[in-house]
């Protein structure tokens, strides 16, 4: 198989290249999760009353936005999760043929020919609107409606 991409970070020497990413990733992580650290010590802290973390601040409005912020998030998570189980299951019933099936398109707005190949091409352009075949440019040695 032929690869069609090359990255210099994984080829032989370069050295420099790989210093220089390494420590640019390297200081991408800190910048990340040195904030993080000290907000999650500083919560935990707060919520054990000293007991457990560190206080790196004591700012009163800092703890009410911390704990708006952990109830929208899990909010948030528990709509994700009531969705991943709501698809999980619909998929499991479908599976087992349980449920009917569903078609993913239409195939009377896709026409039978209609291919990656086509789909890729550099020069044709397709757009599907609300159920209706709009042709914006297609070239003339590709006949799509066959």
């Amino acid at each position: 198989m032929k690869n069609n991409y090359h990255d210099m970070y994984f080829e032989h020497h370069h050295w420099l290249l790989k210093i220089r990413q390494t420590l640019i990733m390297l200081l991408s992580w800190c910048i990340l999760l040195i904030p993080i650290i000290i907000t999650i010590s500083t919560y935990l802290a707060y919520r054990t009353n000293g007991h457990q973390g560190h206080f790196f601040w004591y700012y009163a409005e800092g703890f009410r936005e911390l704990n708006f912020l952990v109830i929208i998030l899990l909010f948030a998570l528990g709509i994700i999760g009531v969705f991943c189980i709501t698809m999980g299951y619909i998929q499991a019933q479908r599976t087992r043929g349980l449920t009917t099936k569903w078609p993913m398109f239409d195939m009377a707005i896709m026409p039978s020919k209609y291919t990656d190949e086509i789909e890729n091409a550099s020069d044709t352009w397709r757009v599907f609107l609300y159920g209706k075949k709009i042709k914006i440019f297609t070239p003339a040695k590709v006949n799509y409606y066959q």
